[in-house]
């Protein structure tokens, strides 16, 4: 049988709000259906769900309620999707309305207006790193303090790798 992005248990969606980059991560979409999300009437514990990930975190010059209302529209988006892809599928009954999209991670903040890019490139690879924990029911994502350094040692150096890589293709 052919697979379809609906077989896999994370899926990951970049957004651009307006030069700035983050990404929502969707977990189990093909679970959200009623019949799958109770068993014996208890919750399952891979209910689908989906994390918002941006490294702006709702500070002074980005409010959070700023950062509610992107998320707000960047899940009506990816929710629309999932919603009509599953309907052209036979084999998949999807209820997007099941997936709970929450903003709730300890991943660093950009320090600065202009790496957000290399935060999303960072987080992404992180959150596949991540993979067994963010697919079995993880409810946050969280990392460990030495993580949180790592991370931004990481996020410099890609931001570095980027700069060089545009500016040796003249772009």
């Amino acid at each position: 049988m052919e697979q379809t992005f609906f077989d896999k248990k994370m899926l990951i969606f970049p957004i651009c709000h307006i030069k700035h980059w983050c990404f929502m991560v969707v977990v189990n979409p093909l679970l959200a259906n009623a019949t799958s999300l109770y068993a014996n009437n208890k919750p399952n514990a891979k209910m689908p769900r989906c994390y918002y990930i941006d490294s702006l975190k709702g500070t002074s010059k980005y409010p959070a309620q700023l950062m509610l209302t992107r998320m707000d529209i960047s899940w009506g988006s990816i929710y629309s999707f999932l919603y009509l892809s599953a309907i052209h599928n036979p084999r998949v009954v999807i209820m997007p309305e099941f997936i709970n999209c929450k903003y709730d991670n300890n991943f660093p903040s950009q320090t600065n207006t202009f790496d957000c890019g290399s935060h999303a490139i960072v987080t992404a690879e992180l959150i596949a790193e991540m993979y067994d924990e963010v697919t079995l029911g993880r409810p946050t994502l969280t990392v460990s303090e030495e993580k949180v350094e790592e991370i931004m040692k990481r996020v410099e150096r890609c931001r570095k790798e980027l700069k060089e890589y545009l500016d040796n293709a003249r772009i």
